[in-house]
C-alpha cells in the first residue's frame, strides 16, 4: 500500500478516536455506572404558616374585621327581633249599670255588685306588631286589700311601637254573711241606694278606691316565660240615684 494512503487511513482512525474518546457518552452524562438521572435540587418552598395563620383561613386583620361585622349583624338582629314586655295600665273605668245591693237578713247574704266598663291602655315596646291573648284583672280594696272584683279584656293586636286603647268589663262584687264586715260597710257607705238606707240621711254615693292587678297573656311568646303584670289605682264613682 502506498505510504500516502496508509497515512490518510491512520489520520481517519485518529480522528475517529478523538471523536469517540474526546466527549462523554450520553450514559455518563445521565449518571455514573448507568444509574437513573440525578434530579435537580428542589426549588425553595415557601415557609409554612404558623400560629394564627395556620388556624385562620384569612389574614388576621381581615378575620377580625369579618368577625366584628358578623357580631354586629347578630346584635342588630337580636335587638330588633327579641320581644319586649308591653306597658299596660287602666286608663279609665265607668259604671255601666246601677249598683245591685244584696241585703238579705234571713239568708245572711249581704253584698254589693257593680258592673263597669274598663278601658285599658297598652303600649307595644317591640319593633313589630304583637297580639295580646287576654288581660285578666283582679281588684282589691285600697283600704283593706280585700279581693272584691275581677275582669277580662279579650284578644287584640297592638301595632309596632304604638299605644292603643281597648275596652273590657270589670265587675266589682263582694258578699259576706257578716253584716258588720268592714269591707261591706265601706262599700255600703258609698254605694247604698236610698231604698236600703239605714235611716241616717239620703242615698250614700261616693268613690270606691281600688287597686287593679292586670296579668297579660301572650301565647306567641309564652315559650319565653313572659307573663307581665301591672298595678293600677282606679276610682269607681258610684252614680247618684
Amino acid at each position: 500500500m502506498p505510504p500516502g494512503t496508509h497515512t490518510d487511513s491512520m489520520a481517519d482512525n485518529d480522528s475517529k478516536f478523538e471523536h469517540d474518546g474526546g466527549s462523554e457518552s450520553p450514559l455518563k452524562e445521565a449518571g455514573a455506572d448507568g444509574q437513573d438521572p440525578v434530579p435537580p435540587p428542589p426549588a425553595n418552598k415557601p415557609a409554612k404558616k404558623t400560629g394564627l395563620r395556620r388556624l385562620m383561613c384569612c389574614a388576621p386583620r381581615k378575620c377580625v374585621f369579618w368577625v366584628f361585622g358578623l357580631l354586629l349583624v347578630l346584635f342588630l338582629i337580636l335587638f330588633f327581633s327579641i320581644p319586649r314586655e308591653p306597658t299596660v295600665g287602666v286608663a279609665r273605668i265607668n259604671v255601666i249599670k246601677d249598683p245591685v245591693v244584696t241585703y238579705n237578713r234571713e239568708d245572711k247574704d249581704f253584698g254589693l255588685d257593680v258592673r263597669t266598663n274598663v278601658t285599658m291602655r297598652v303600649k307595644n315596646n317591640s319593633f313589630y306588631p304583637m297580639t295580646i291573648s287576654s288581660i285578666k284583672q283582679k281588684g282589691y280594696d285600697s283600704e283593706t286589700f280585700q279581693y272584691i272584683g275581677n275582669g277580662t279584656v279579650k284578644s287584640f293586636t297592638v301595632g309596632a311601637l304604638t299605644e292603643s286603647y281597648f275596652n273590657g268589663t270589670f265587675t266589682l262584687s263582694y258578699h259576706s254573711s257578716n253584716q258588720s264586715s268592714t269591707v261591706l260597710n265601706s262599700l255600703y257607705s258609698k254605694c247604698t241606694p236610698s231604698a236600703l238606707n239605714d235611716g241616717h240621711g239620703g242615698p250614700k254615693t261616693g268613690n270606691i278606691y281600688l287597686n287593679i292587678i292586670s296579668e297579660i297573656t301572650m301565647d306567641s311568646v309564652k315559650w319565653l316565660g313572659m307573663s307581665p303584670k301591672s298595678s293600677s289605682g282606679v276610682i269607681i264613682e258610684c252614680p247618684p240615684e
